[in-house]
């Protein structure tokens, strides 16, 4: 049997250019809230990016995208009811095991992007067929790692996760959407009518 220190192997590439800012086409350089710069070795932090896609067109745009600092991912999580987290935790716990997925993929030596971001981790969906969907990755200064991170998750299941969230939370969450990701006006009426899930 292996070792359950397959799942801690520090596995990591630069940060493929999905991942990268929309607005700049390089690496996002600062937190979203504190503004730490994130570029410097041993600076972890997490990348989120919400896409919607015009399956008829072949188009794809942009929803939201942000850079965020480990030590705010803690702090944004102190805003999540203690309820809702534990909701959010069975949901997930229920539907997919992350460590084996990760196993997998590291055993099978597959570091490709399109391998770790392909289907969606709870409905296994494949992208192309996707209208909606959210992507993230953990990184660590220049680096993305191999971690539980990359996945990516269908509109469909974090409507299904929305359910297991509080009112309260879901206000908390809408704030900082919309403080921080405010989206440019050309995309304004594309945005989901439904709260931000940090995934």
């Amino acid at each position: 049997m292996d070792s359950p220190d397959i799942f801690f192997v520090s596995e990591f590439s630069d940060i493929p250019p999905v991942f990268h800012s929309d607005l700049t086409q390089a690496p996002f350089e600062n937190c979203v809230l504190c503004e730490q710069f994130l570029l410097k070795d041993g600076t972890p932090y997490v990348i989120e990016k919400a896409f919607k896609r015009n399956l008829k067109l072949q188009i794809t745009n942009t929803l939201f995208e942000y850079a965020i600092c480990m030590d705010c991912v803690e702090k944004m999580r102190e805003v999540i009811s203690k309820e809702s987290a534990i909701a959010m935790e069975k949901y997930m716990a229920e539907r997919v095991d992350l460590a084996k997925r990760r196993q997998e993929l590291i055993a099978a030596k597959d570091f490709t992007i399109e391998s770790w971001l392909g289907k969606c981790i709870i409905t296994e969906k494949p992208m192309e067929t996707l209208s909606e969907y959210q992507i993230s990755c953990q990184c660590d200064g220049s680096s993305m790692l191999y971690t539980f991170l990359p996945y990516m998750i269908s509109e469909e299941a974090i409507l299904e996760l929305v359910e297991n969230i509080s009112e309260k939370t879901k206000d908390e969450l809408d704030g900082f959407r919309d403080t921080f990701l405010g989206p440019s006006p050309e995309i304004q009426d594309l945005l989901p009518d439904r709260p931000l899930v940090l995934i």
